[in-house]
């Protein structure tokens, strides 16, 4: 998948596309319909089966960001809101961040992130949780059970 991924990031660069850019464009389908219509013919259309596969992909990431949020909620209190019909107009979701994000990739990155998703799901992991407890162990925390610790500690 990575390696993937890097082929799409170099394969974008040949092509002269901002992936950025991009991505941006495709949030706008949520937070800015209107504006979205107007440049849509400036990005590429996924078929609908790699549509159907961002929309699985997506669902399944607001899954498992409930799951962290529930179970670390002061931790995720500075996180996006999760859901794209909970964010105010001036706020994006992680949903919509998420589904704007994949519309970047290429169909066969898409497909190894299906797998890869599935995979988790299947042995029970939840990439959410992987990705901030990195993310916390980078900030020099042990776990995120240490995180959310001192977290709820500062608050009170």
């Amino acid at each position: 998948m990575i390696d993937s991924y890097r082929s799409d990031l170099l394969q974008a660069e040949i092509d002269g596309r901002n992936l950025l850019a991009e991505k941006y464009a495709w949030m706008e389908r949520e937070t800015a319909p209107k504006k979205f219509e107007e440049i849509r013919h400036l990005l590429r259309t996924p078929s609908p089966e790699t549509e159907d596969m961002i929309e699985r992909i997506t669902k399944q990431q607001v899954v498992w960001m409930e799951e962290y949020a529930a179970r670390y909620p002061y931790v995720s209190a500075g996180n996006r809101y999760i859901h794209a019909k909970d964010a105010p107009p001036w706020e994006t979701s992680f949903e919509t961040y998420t589904r704007g994000e994949l519309h970047t990739y290429s169909e066969r990155t898409i497909v190894l992130y299906m797998a890869h998703t599935q995979r988790l799901q299947a042995e029970g992991r939840n990439m959410v949780m992987e990705v901030m407890q990195a993310t916390v162990k980078q900030y020099g925390y042990a776990d995120l059970d240490e995180a959310e610790r001192v977290t709820e500690e500062h608050r009170r």
